[in-house]
């Protein structure tokens, strides 16, 4: 009885956490979905500061403070660990972090 007041206790808790957890992808899908096609479409950037397609990355403001930015890339790189990152041609991302 005890294990099934726990089993049900703990998926309660995993859904509670599961509903009211974050979306790990909201900064992607501003960035593909929002930034990148508004400038394609109206040279207009927002709601990211600046996109740079040909340089392959957009810069955000964050909301949180008001000299803080997120410079991110236009396509999709899974983690610091991607081969991608490696590759000769994918820009280097620090770099222009520390130069926007």
């Amino acid at each position: 009885m005890l294990a099934l007041l726990v089993a049900i206790l703990a998926a309660l808790a995993g859904g509670y956490y599961w509903l009211h957890s974050g979306n790990p992808d909201a900064l992607r899908k501003i960035v593909l979905q929002q930034c990148v096609p508004h400038q394609q479409q109206q040279q207009n950037p927002s709601p990211c500061a600046e996109v740079n397609l040909k340089g392959g990355y957009v810069l955000f403001k964050d909301r949180n403070g008001p000299l803080q930015y997120l410079l991110m890339p236009t396509y999709r790189i899974n983690g610091t660990e991607s081969p991608l990152l490696l590759e000769p041609l994918t820009p280097n991302f620090f770099w222009q972090a520390a130069g926007a």
